[in-house]
């Protein structure tokens, strides 16, 4: 069951977490999950990209589906989002 406040034309998630300084996606977005009273695995599968991903996934090699969800939801700019990964280039999973 998606959370209470998850809709499928839902923008931003409703509190905006600020990236902490050298922190990597994987740790934004569980402490983005937690901060919305949601386990990371169930905040993940309603985050909008509709793709599975590990805890790590994004660290290493961020797709660009989930990119987009991030940079919809989140208040950041794909820049943001891409300085959070290990550099790694966005790629499509086919």
């Amino acid at each position: 069951m998606p959370p209470a406040y998850y809709t499928e034309t839902s923008c931003y998630w409703p509190f905006f977490i600020r990236p902490r300084q050298n922190e990597l996606l994987s740790s934004f977005l569980v402490r983005t999950a937690h901060a919305h009273g949601v386990a990371a695995n169930q905040f993940f599968q309603f985050s909008g990209a509709n793709v599975p991903i590990k805890f790590t996934d994004p660290d290493i090699e961020i797709t660009p589906s989930l990119l987009d969800s991030i940079v919809n939801r989140a208040s950041l700019d794909s820049a943001q989002v891409y300085a959070m990964t290990y550099g790694t280039e966005v790629t499509q999973i086919s």
